[in-house]
């Protein structure tokens, strides 16, 4: 059991023990190390947080390239999710075409 762990069960048995308006005794090493846990975790959430609008970031240029093709099944679910999320919009040259067509200008992109 990690020592955040344990701080977590102490906790918790005070939760039990008391009214949401009581006043336990909490021990001030308990409060920091959980500051310190709401803290860190704050952080790693901001660090995934960025990595992920980076991957969308790249997905959407991905779709949105004149010369992307959709026409993989991998493609059209790339699209469609991206489109579910409300990422992507459909424009007037997308909603034209079927996913198994290129758009004019594709030929000779993988």
């Amino acid at each position: 059991m990690t020592e955040i762990d344990e701080v977590m069960r102490r906790v918790h048995s005070l939760e039990a023990d008391h009214s949401i308006d009581g006043w336990p005794a909490v021990q001030m090493r308990d409060l920091v190390l959980m500051r310190h846990e709401i803290r860190d975790l704050r952080a790693q959430l901001r660090t995934q947080k960025a990595g992920v609008r980076a991957v969308i970031k790249a997905a959407v240029e991905l779709v949105c390239a004149p010369a992307w093709a959709g026409v993989s099944d991998e493609d059209v679910a790339l699209e469609q999710a991206l489109r579910d999320a409300g990422f992507v919009t459909p424009n007037d040259v997308a909603q034209g075409r079927e996913h198994s067509e290129r758009p004019a200008g594709a030929e000779g992109s993988t």
